[in-house]
C-alpha cells in the first residue's frame, strides 16, 4: 500500500509539471521542466517536490493522459473570451467553427518507430470544434483518415451536437440531414453551400446600406431543395440563403482577381445579413489553429 500511495503522488506531481509545461512558455524541454521543479515557488504552488529526470522519463509509460481530461476541461471553462465582436452581440449561441484536418505525417512517424514500412493508409483525421471568441478547441475527435462511414466529418459532428451553439461550416458539411439535426438540437448553423441548389424563396428581403457594403447581393427566406425529389431528405425548417460577393485570395487568383459569389445557408432568420457574412469570415480562424497545432 505505501508503494502504491507513493507512486500515486509521483504521478500527480508529473501531471502538475506537464500542465506547467503546456501553459508556461519559459519551459521548453524535459530538462527545463526538471529544473523548474527545483524552484521553491513552483514546489509551493504545485505541491510537488524536486523531480528527477528519471521520473519524468518514465512518465510516457506510467502516465495516464485520461486523468488530464477533466482538469483541462475545468481550466478551459474558466477561460474568458479573448475578444467579443460587438457586431455579433445579438447572437445568443456560442459561435463554434467546425472543420477537420488530415494528420498524415504524425502516424507515419509513429509507424516508423516500430515498423520498417508504415502502412500506406496510416493517416488520421482530427475533427475539431473551435470556439472562435475564446480561441479554444472545445472538442477534438480522432478517426481514420478516409472520411467515410463513422469517420465521415458530417457523421462525427452529428454525433456530438450540443444545444446553444452556432456551427459555422464550409461546404464539406453541407447536408440536409445535418441541418435538421442541428435545428433539432436547438442550435443554429451557417454553412457554405453549392450554387446549384434548388431554392424556393417565400420572402426576398431588402438589403440595407450595411449589407451592400459587406458584399451581400441577395437575402431571402424559403425552402431549400427540389420539392419534386422524393429520394433526398429536405430541411424540415425555413432556410435563409445569402449571396456574398468576395474577392479571392491573391495566391489563389490571377493577377487581376475578379469577385466571386459565395452562397451561405442558415437557420438564423433574424440576424442582419451583414453579420452572417461576418460569422463566416471568422471560419478561417480554425485553419490558423490547425497550422499552429501541426507546426508548433
Amino acid at each position: 500500500m505505501p508503494l502504491r500511495i507513493e507512486r500515486s503522488n509521483k504521478m500527480r506531481w508529473v501531471e502538475s509539471l506537464i500542465l506547467l509545461f503546456f501553459f508556461n512558455p519559459v519551459v521548453q524541454s524535459l530538462r527545463g521542466l526538471q529544473q523548474a521543479s527545483t524552484l521553491k515557488k513552483v514546489q509551493k504552488l504545485l505541491g510537488c517536490q524536486r523531480a528527477a529526470l528519471g521520473s519524468l522519463s518514465e512518465a510516457t509509460q506510467v502516465f495516464d493522459p485520461e486523468r488530464l481530461r477533466e482538469i483541462i476541461g475545468e481550466m478551459a471553462d474558466k477561460l474568458p473570451a479573448i475578444t467579443r465582436d460587438s457586431r455579433v452581440s445579438e447572437l445568443r449561441d456560442v459561435v463554434t467553427l467546425v472543420d477537420g484536418t488530415l494528420l498524415a505525417a504524425l502516424p507515419r512517424i509513429a509507424a516508423l518507430a516500430c515498423e520498417t514500412r508504415p502502412a500506406k493508409k496510416s493517416a488520421g483525421r482530427l475533427h475539431t470544434q473551435f470556439e472562435v471568441f475564446r480561441q479554444l478547441p472545445v472538442r477534438m475527435d480522432l478517426t481514420t483518415g478516409d472520411n467515410r462511414g463513422a469517420a465521415n466529418e458530417k457523421a462525427v459532428l452529428r454525433e456530438h451536437l450540443e444545444q446553444g451553439r452556432c456551427y459555422v461550416m464550409d461546404r464539406g458539411y453541407e447536408q440536409f440531414a445535418l441541418f435538421n439535426a442541428i435545428a433539432a438540437a436547438s442550435s443554429s448553423y451557417v454553412c457554405r453551400a453549392r450554387e446549384d441548389h434548388h431554392f424556393t424563396p417565400t420572402e426576398v428581403r431588402p438589403l440595407s446600406d450595411a449589407d451592400i457594403a459587406a458584399g451581400i447581393t441577395f437575402d431571402a427566406v424559403g425552402r431549400l431543395g427540389s420539392p419534386n425529389s422524393k429520394r433526398i431528405e429536405h430541411p424540415d425548417h425555413l432556410v435563409r440563403m445569402l449571396h456574398v460577393r468576395i474577392t479571392p485570395h491573391p495566391k489563389r487568383s490571377t493577377d487581376n482577381p475578379t469577385t466571386v459569389r459565395l452562397v451561405l445557408v442558415t437557420n438564423l432568420l433574424d440576424l442582419p445579413a451583414e453579420l452572417l457574412g461576418v460569422l463566416f469570415h471568422y471560419r478561417w480562424a480554425i485553419d490558423l489553429f490547425f497550422r499552429v497545432f501541426k507546426h508548433v
